[in-house]
């Protein structure tokens, strides 16, 4: 299975978790997207896949990565 990312964006009014193809989930608190994105991370992991997190903050810079399941204690 290939690495899965996941992503916390700033959108208007809130913040989105993406995913993929999927449609985005949207989140009116930063804190709440970023903790549905660890979620998910993680359970990604638990059925053999690698997952990465991103969190963008308000000015679209990347603040935080996270690798989750195949490799992750390697970072990479």
């Amino acid at each position: 299975m290939t690495d899965v990312h996941v992503s916390v964006r700033p959108i208007q009014g809130g913040w989105m978790l993406v995913c993929g193809p999927d449609p985005p989930l949207v989140f009116l608190s930063g804190g709440r997207a970023e903790a549905g994105a660890h979620r998910l991370g993680q359970s990604l992991a638990t059925i053999g896949s690698g997952a990465t997190v991103h969190v963008h903050d308000r000015t679209g810079q990347v603040i935080g990565e996270t690798r989750y399941g195949r490799d992750a204690a390697l970072g990479g």
